[in-house]
């Protein structure tokens, strides 16, 4: 809170300074009886206090937010929009003439200072939620098979400040230990002993045919007693919250899970997003390309980019770039090294292949080999962010879970890429790329990115 107070202040107060708040000495307001002067450090003032006002109404300092997922980007981002365009709303209004690049240069400077100190504060707090500090301690109750499942999807992501601390279910199973450290009281009708002996503060229930709506009324009412949080988990995986809302009939809450289809519209604007940023990119790139290519011809024989078949959109075939960074012949070799591989079920992955050439271990290091692949953005064939195309024989061995990364355009980058690149399991990558397939967004995007 008093990061986002001292950067809306410092953004608004240099912007005043920079730029002209107004044309004149003051900012004239139309009244009903004439007009009123205000001086320009008083608009500030009311940019600044609606701007705080804005990020308090909008949550996005909840602790269900913070830490992990887009939810907290996005609400910093609809506060700012919304508070800039209500006030250009009332400018227009009441005829204030308060200057276009004042609104334009405050707005660019909150916005990229806020999300640089949210992005700062989500490092700075992850790091310790990776030590297990700062977690709230949560026993999950209901059915133990579903509670296994929550604990490994828990686990995984202690960047959400959870950590189970034990398993209490209504099952008449005996006393045991759970993923090797989380203890299990079977034959529990009513959690919130369990909470107390192990000092938990949150509940987390999972679906059971034990656990009626009445009985989870129930528990919803000793919890507000206790002043202990509640939990409900879903049987839904890998669906972003912005896709899921609550529906009631006849006092029954449902929840209402929207397509994650990609119409024409999501398309198009994927596309000029790409469009933009990519061809921003390739300019400012321009001389490193030409530098990156030169250093490929002279370091080893062959051309300076390599061309392969990759598999993309909708399963259609095309021609991914790269830096050439193996020497020439490479691909003729690869048969004979399938057996050595380091990556994983499907994917080739060989950490001292004896085909990369010495400048070509260098690139590959820093990801440099894969920049020209900026072209295949431009002309439309793949997108800055998506799934990595794969090779047609590595499709080929694709269930009907994996098959579902064909949806949406390949990628230069992507969610597995920023979660372990290949350190990662199939089956952990399939789930990261159909997440991002199911669940894209700009805001996503960019965080990726």
């Amino acid at each position: 809170m008093l990061t986002d107070l001292v950067l809306v202040t410092a953004s608004v107060g240099a912007t005043q300074l920079l730029t002209p708040v107004t044309s004149g000495p003051s900012v004239e307001i139309a009244v009903i009886r004439g007009e009123v002067g205000l001086p320009p450090w008083v608009v500030s003032l009311v940019l600044v206090l609606a701007w705080i006002a804005a990020l308090n109404i909008s949550g996005s300092r909840k602790p269900q937010v913070i830490g992990t997922g887009s939810a907290e980007y996005q609400r910093v981002l609809n506060s700012t929009v919304y508070t800039f365009g209500l006030l250009a709303i009332l400018a227009i209004m009441f005829k204030m003439q308060i200057a276009r690049w004042y609104l334009l240069v405050a707005f660019t400077f909150g916005t990229v200072s806020l999300m640089l100190a949210r992005h700062f504060w989500r490092k700075w707090l992850a790091r310790r939620r990776h030590r297990g500090q700062m977690m709230k301690q949560a026993v999950v109750f209901g059915d133990v098979h579903e509670a296994r499942r929550i604990i490994r999807r828990v686990t995984s992501e202690p960047e959400a400040g959870l950590e189970v601390v034990g398993v209490a279910t209504p099952q008449a199973l005996p006393t045991s230990i759970l993923e090797g450290r989380i203890p299990l009281a079977g034959g529990c009708d009513e959690p919130f002993g369990a909470m107390d002996r192990w000092g938990a503060d949150t509940l987390i229930v999972v679906s059971s045919r034990n656990v009626s709506a009445l009985n989870l009324r129930e528990l919803t009412w000793q919890a507000a007693e206790r002043r202990v949080g509640l939990v409900v988990a879903p049987g839904l995986a890998d669906v972003e919250p912005s896709r899921l809302s609550t529906w009631q009939v006849a006092g029954l809450p449902l929840v209402n899970v929207r397509s994650s289809g990609h119409d024409k519209s999501k398309r198009a604007y994927k596309r000029l997003f790409d469009l933009a940023v990519g061809g921003t990119l390739t300019l400012l790139l321009l001389p490193v390309l030409g530098l990156i290519a030169v250093l490929v011809k002279v370091t080893s024989a062959g051309p300076a980019i390599y061309k392969q078949s990759r598999v993309g959109l909708d399963g259609q075939p095309f021609i991914m770039y790269k830096f050439r960074s193996m020497r020439v012949g490479a691909d003729d070799l690869l048969p004979s090294l399938l057996d050595q591989s380091d990556g994983n079920e499907v994917q080739f992955k060989l950490r001292n292949d004896p085909r990369i050439t010495p400048f070509g271990r260098f690139i590959r290091r820093f990801s440099i080999d894969e920049l020209p692949q900026l072209f295949n953005v431009l002309n439309g064939t793949m997108s800055l962010v998506g799934p990595r195309p794969h090779c047609q024989y590595e499709v080929d061995a694709y269930d009907r879970t994996a098959r579902r990364r064909l949806g949406i355009k390949p990628g230069i980058t992507g969610l597995w890429q920023t979660g372990g690149r290949s350190d990662l399991s199939w089956e952990d990558s399939v789930r990261l790329d159909v997440y991002y397939v199911d669940n894209w967004s700009l805001m996503g995007d960019l965080m990726i990115l």
